[in-house]
């Protein structure tokens, strides 16, 4: 409500306040005190001057507010028959990709489809849900029989619209070109009736949709449409499957080459991303180049650790697409004061930005519930813990199988000491499929943290039984060292050691003191028996 009120204007709504206790102030001073001018007078002056401070402060606000943001808008898959069909949502989006749409902006349904449950993204009720409660403000649905479409348009989760048309055809684009006419009446649409330079055939839109489809679920397109033939969205979803299988690429050579120098790494050519500069040079050339494609070039920079092409190529996607969520994610990843450059204090308005077009998008979720975190003081009560665990659980009660952040908020649950949510949040994980040494493992932390030494000892065991867990031996180095059997509390501690991992291993440290403090209370016990034997013999 206060940002709302300050708009952009220097000093906001405070500095307004200020101003206008302190001239009444002054108004009155001069009234009561030194007898200026008569009390109506004082009253006539006191109602001019405020209704100009106010005037001004209006003034300003109306032109200096930033300006509404755009909407979402969701095509979801029509309903053909008994089946779920998401050509029609790729069809839509070409076609009306190319129209402006006046306050809008166009959710892509691949992102809609990553963040849904795949085995429940066939139900209509499910899918009209999941909108609710991703709180996409506006929804295009329909459903195909015998020809007949029936359409119907959502805002805020109410019906507005619901249309009837008889079909010619089940042509993918056809029925896009009818949706639109509809939709020219509902939404302001520049040039509704004129088609894109870049509308492409049926066949073309089911390859499309598939194999978003196929890189939505984490695969790879069994039909991978072909680069090179002058088609857009075809070039640019190839580039798309380059970039995934670069990133894997990368991601294989720095675990077959850990402990080299991550420079040595970097310097290596990846192919998978020479191959995908190469499908979107032309379009670079002759300045045809979309916001995703931009994105896809930034990102495979941002990952060779060429920060100021990535710069640049994000920087251009982002003035195609103000909207796009990914670019915001990462421009987020570039250093602090290229961040500040662009007016962004830190990482979270980025990241508050990506979550603000992609309520789904998880690693945004994620990075921004982590960085909300760790800019507070881990107390239950500090507003950053409060929206970090908001954030995750708002996140969570539509994207629940995510197991990254179900984690995460264990991990900011048990650190503010709500032991039971903990213990829940995972159980919960442990029933999704996560890892099973890791889940008992910090079961064992949140025993020890309630002083349950028998509950915690049998899940450090378990981590350690599962997968040799070696923080698990840390853990139970304290407990028997609590106990004072210094000779088992010895071995985990040692066994901790033996697992160290370079010299930065916090827990390994840990351990070494906790093997000096026995060591010294065993030569301390040991010196305390000497001294009284001598004094029985003496």
């Amino acid at each position: 409500m206060l940002d709302w009120l300050s708009g952009k204007v220097p000093g906001g709504f405070p500095l307004l306040f200020f101003i206008i206790v302190s001239t009444n102030l002054a108004l009155f001073y001069l009234y009561k005190y030194s007898r200026l001018f008569s009390k109506s007078s004082y009253l006539q002056k006191l109602n001019k001057i405020n209704g100009a401070i106010i005037s001004v402060y209006v003034i300003l606000w109306l032109l200096l507010r930033p300006p509404t943001p755009p909407k979402a808008l969701l095509f979801l898959p029509f309903q053909v028959n008994d089946t779920v069909d998401f050509a029609y949502s790729e069809a839509l989006e070409e076609y009306i990709g190319c129209k402006d749409i006046h306050g809008y902006f166009i959710y892509p349904w691949n992102n809609f489809y990553k963040t849904a449950d795949p085995d429940s993204i066939g139900i209509p009720l499910y899918r009209l849900r999941l909108v609710q409660k991703m709180e996409i403000e506006t929804v295009l649905s329909g459903s195909i029989h015998e020809n007949k479409l029936e359409l119907f348009i959502m805002q805020s989760g109410i019906k507005i619209s619901e249309d009837q048309s008889r079909l010619k055809s089940n042509s993918f684009m056809e029925t896009a070109g009818l949706v639109l006419t509809i939709l020219k009446s509902k939404l302001k649409i520049e040039n509704p009736n004129s088609l894109c330079e870049s509308l492409i055939d049926d066949k073309q839109i089911r390859i499309l949709s598939e194999a978003k489809q196929a890189l939505a679920g984490e695969s790879y397109p069994v039909h991978a449409p072909q680069a090179g033939e002058g088609i857009a969205a075809f070039d640019g979803l190839r580039a798309e499957i380059d970039l995934k299988k670069g990133i894997q690429e990368l991601k294989r050579k720095k675990k077959q080459n850990e402990g080299r120098s991550s420079s040595l790494l970097v310097a290596e050519d990846n192919p998978y991303f020479n191959e995908l500069r190469q499908i979107l040079k032309p379009y670079q050339e002759n300045n045809k180049e979309t916001s995703e494609m931009n994105r896809i070039l930034g990102e495979a920079y941002l990952y060779e650790q060429k920060y100021e092409y990535a710069e640049y190529f994000l920087k251009k996607a982002l003035m195609q697409n103000p909207c796009n969520a990914r670019v915001y994610y990462l421009l987020s990843f570039l250093h602090s004061s290229r961040i500040e450059e662009m007016g962004y204090k830190s990482r979270i308005p980025l990241l508050e930005l990506a979550v603000r077009y992609d309520p789904g998008f998880g690693e945004a979720v994620h990075d921004l519930a982590e960085e909300y975190y760790n800019s507070g003081t881990a107390s239950p009560v500090h507003s950053a813990t409060i929206k970090a665990r908001d954030i995750l659980q708002k996140y969570l009660s539509f994207a629940g199988k995510d197991v990254e952040a179900l984690g995460l908020l264990a991990k900011i649950t048990l650190h503010s000491q709500r032991y039971e949510e903990a213990i829940a949040l995972y159980n919960r994980m442990k029933q999704l499929g996560a890892d099973k040494a890791e889940i008992a493992y910090n079961l064992g932390v949140v025993y020890f943290s309630m002083k349950d030494d028998e509950k915690a000892e049998a899940y450090f065991n378990q981590a350690i039984e599962i997968n040799d867990y070696k923080d698990a031996y840390l853990y139970l180095g304290m407990i028997y060292k609590n106990k004072n059997d210094f000779d088992r509390a010895l071995y985990y501690f040692r066994e901790r050691i033996k697992r160290k991992e370079g010299d930065d291993d916090q827990y390994a440290r840990e351990a070494m003191l906790g093997v000096r403090i026995i060591l010294d209370k065993i030569a301390e016990a040991e010196k305390e028996g000497k001294v009284n034997s001598r004094k029985n013999k003496s």
